[in-house]
């Protein structure tokens, strides 16, 4: 009788899977000011994360965007949230979430999108697939190292995060 070892055990599978969840939690959860401004989708393309930082940078609350798509509602040229530089920012940002939603690898893009206060911030996006216990891309993750941009400020998320609060 043959027996096969690797993952054809469920409760490896949702232990590993239970591990990396966890993980993630921490991270996305996390207060500290390393921790980079992080939002995703689920694979439909509604928004699924906001961190913390996410929160600081934009002033909306995770309960304001959860939910909403991403693309249209959250970052838009019109109604949105977000209203993001140009129509061809649009379609970037459209073109890297599908690619990394649909399992190709994304590379950083740079990101530029307008604050509720009317300060742009310019940024350099790196989207992520996001995975299930399967394996199978359920969604995206995507973290971005931005810049605050105002008439006589600069201020990068690095050195300052804080002074935006």
């Amino acid at each position: 009788m043959f027996h096969s070892s690797g993952y054809n055990h469920p409760e490896k599978r949702e232990d590993k899977f239970t591990r990396i969840e966890g993980e993630y939690r921490a991270i996305v959860q996390n207060l500290n000011q390393l921790i980079p401004s992080i939002f995703g989708a689920n694979k439909f393309g509604w928004c699924s994360e906001w961190n913390i930082a996410m929160t600081k940078l934009s002033r909306w609350n995770r309960e304001d965007v959860i939910s909403k798509m991403l693309i249209g509602e959250v970052f838009g040229t019109h109604a949105a949230c977000f209203h993001l530089k140009s129509d061809e920012a649009f379609l970037n940002l459209g073109v890297v979430l599908n690619n990394a939603v649909t399992g190709q690898d994304s590379e950083k893009i740079p990101f530029v999108f307008f604050l509720r206060s009317g300060k742009y911030v310019e940024s350099l996006l790196s989207v992520s697939k996001k995975f299930d216990g399967e394996g199978v891309v359920k969604g995206v993750f995507a973290s971005c190292s931005w810049q605050v941009m105002s008439s006589n400020k600069h201020f990068t998320s690095k050195d300052c995060q804080s002074k935006l609060l």
